[in-house]
C-alpha cells in the first residue's frame, strides 16, 4: 500500500530525553515498519508544536486530503497518540480515512485497519469512543440535575427574555458557576407587561409590532423582528413561572416568577388569549408565499371548521408586504388535481411507501444528529480537554448536522418510477409520497381580496 507517513510533536523547544521522540525518529520508525509490512511510503506530513488532542491539524489535514484525493492508500504513524490522543478523535479519524476508501497503520500498538485483526480493533475503538460520549451525556445529565435541583440553575444558552443569570461561584479554570435567574429591571417589566395584555385578548401581530418598539431584539450584533412563532413559545415557558427542568429534573420554585399563575392559566386556555389550533396540513413544507418567499402554514379552523393556508406575514428580517391567504380546502384540491394529470401523462409507475420511509428515516437522521452537537456543546468539555480539541468535535458534530440536513433533502428528489393509482391520492400518506416525488414547491400570490383571488402556481421537479 502507498501510505503516507505523518509525525508530530506536542511541543518541541529543547525537549530530549526518552518521552520526547524527535520527527527524524518518527520517521525511521515508519520507514522501517512499513517496508517490514510490505508497504510503500510516499510522501510525509508532519505537525510540530501541535497536541494530538484534536484532529484540526494542518499536517493531519493535509495527509487525509493525500487519501481522499486517491494519491495515497492511507496514513501510518510511529505511535497511535502521533495520530490523535483521544478515542474518540482516533474513531473519527479512522471513519474519515474509510469513507475514502483508506486505511490506518499504527507501528506502536500493530494497528492496520486494512487486516482483519485492525478491523477488528478498529471496531473496539468505535466502541469505546461511543462508550466515552453515553458517559458524557450521562455526567452531563447528573450535573444538570444537582444544578436544578439544589442551585435553581436554569439550563440553556440564553436566559429567557425578561431575565438574568446571576453567579455564585467560579470553578479552578475561571469559568462561572450559575444560580438562579433574577429579574431583569428593564426586560422584566416588559415581560410581565407582554403576559397581561396577551390574556387580555391582544393579538401576536399586535404584541410583536408593541414589542419591536418596547424591546428590540438583537442577534449576533443584528437587530431582528419578534415573529409569531417566537412569541408562541415564549408564551409556552414555565421558566415565567418560577420552573427550572430539563428531563427529569425539575424545580418549581427555582428563581422568582415573573408572572402569577392566573394569568398563565389565563393564556394557555381562554380565547383569543389561548394559542390558535394548529393541526397536521397535507402540503406542510411545502408552499411559499409569492411576497417574502417564507413558509405558508395552515392556521386554525373557524368555528365552521374551515380552514387556510396563510403566510405569517412577520418574520425575523422584516415583515411581508403582500402576505398570501388561501382556503385550505380549494389549494389542497387543486394541487390533488394536478398531481392526478401529471401520473397520467408518466409513463413511469412506482412508489408506494419507500419515499415515506427514507424521509421519517431522515427526518430522525437530523434530529439525531442535532442532539449529538447539543450535548457536545453542553458537555462542559472545554476546560477539560482544551480549545483546539473542543472546536475539532464541535466541527465534526456540524458537520454530520450538515451531512442529515441533505439526506433529508435528497430524500425528496425523485426516485426511478411510480406505481400508485390517482383513485389513492386521498390517502394521506400516498398523497405527500407522491408530492414529495414531483413537487419542489407551491408558491402563492395574495389577490386584491375583491375581483381577482390569490394565485396557485406549482413548481414541479
Amino acid at each position: 500500500m502507498r501510505l503516507i507517513g505523518y509525525t508530530r510533536v506536542s511541543r518541541v523547544g529543547d525537549r530530549e530525553g526518552e518521552t520526547f521522540i524527535s520527527p527524524d525518529v518518527q520517521r525511521e520508525q515508519i520507514l522501517a515498519g512499513g517496508i517490514a509490512h510490505g508497504h510503500e511510503i510516499i510522501g510525509w506530513e508532519e505537525d510540530l508544536n501541535r497536541s494530538g488532542k484534536d484532529l484540526d491539524r494542518p499536517g493531519i489535514e493535509a495527509a487525509f486530503r493525500w487519501v481522499e484525493a486517491g494519491a495515497a492508500d492511507g496514513i501510518a504513524t510511529a505511535r497511535l497518540d502521533r495520530f490523535a490522543r483521544t478515542t474518540i478523535h482516533i474513531a473519527s479519524g479512522v471513519e474519515r480515512l474509510e469513507k475514502a476508501g483508506g486505511v490506518l497503520v499504527a507501528l506502536d500498538v500493530g494497528l492496520d485497519t486494512s487486516t482483519p485483526t485492525g478491523k477488528l480493533m478498529r471496531g473496539m475503538m468505535g466502541l469505546l469512543a461511543e462508550f466515552e460520549l453515553d458517559r458524557i451525556r450521562a455526567g452531563w445529565a447528573v450535573a444538570n440535575a444537582k444544578a436544578i435541583e439544589e442551585r435553581g440553575t436554569y439550563i440553556s444558552h440564553t436566559p429567557p427574555p425578561g431575565y438574568r443569570r446571576t453567579v455564585v461561584d467560579s470553578r479552578s479554570d475561571g469559568t462561572p458557576v450559575y444560580g438562579p435567574l433574577e429579574i431583569d429591571p428593564v426586560e422584566g417589566p416588559v415581560i410581565r407587561e407582554l403576559f397581561k395584555r396577551r390574556a387580555k385578548g391582544a393579538s401576536i401581530g399586535t404584541l410583536c409590532a408593541w414589542l419591536d418598539e418596547e424591546l428590540p431584539r438583537v442577534v449576533a450584533g443584528e437587530e431582528r423582528k419578534w415573529t409569531d412563532s417566537i412569541l408562541r413559545h415564549l408564551f409556552n415557558r414555565e421558566a415565567y413561572l418560577g420552573v427550572s427542568a430539563r428531563g427529569d429534573a425539575r424545580n418549581e420554585n427555582a428563581h422568582p416568577a415573573l408572572i402569577e399563575k392566573e394569568t398563565w392559566d389565563k393564556i394557555q386556555t381562554s380565547r383569543p388569549g389561548a394559542p390558535r389550533e394548529w393541526t397536521s396540513a397535507l402540503l406542510a413544507g411545502f408552499l411559499r408565499c409569492h411576497g417574502c418567499g417564507y413558509a405558508v402554514v395552515r392556521a386554525g379552523k373557524d368555528k365552521h371548521g374551515r380552514y387556510a393556508y396563510r403566510c405569517t406575514r412577520r418574520h425575523a428580517k422584516g415583515v411581508c408586504e403582500a402576505p398570501a391567504m388561501i382556503s385550505g380546502t380549494r389549494l389542497e384540491e387543486y394541487v390533488r388535481e394536478a398531481l392526478r394529470e401529471r401520473m397520467a401523462a408518466d409513463a413511469r409507475v412506482e412508489i408506494r411507501g419507500e419515499l415515506g420511509a427514507r424521509w421519517d428515516a431522515a427526518l430522525q437522521g437530523v434530529a439525531e444528529a442535532e442532539e449529538e452537537l447539543r450535548v457536545w456543546i453542553n458537555s462542559g468539555l472545554l476546560s477539560k480537554i482544551g480549545e483546539d480539541a473542543f472546536v475539532a468535535g464541535f466541527k465534526e458534530r456540524e458537520a454530520a448536522v450538515d451531512a442529515a440536513r441533505l439526506e433529508l433533502e435528497e430524500t425528496q428528489q425523485p426516485e426511478e418510477g411510480l406505481e400508485v393509482e390517482t383513485s389513492e391520492l386521498t390517502d394521506p400518506g400516498v398523497f405527500r409520497s407522491v408530492l414529495r416525488h414531483y413537487v419542489e414547491h407551491v408558491e402563492i400570490t395574495k389577490g386584491n381580496g375583491k375581483r381577482e383571488s390569490s394565485k396557485m402556481e406549482i413548481v414541479w421537479r
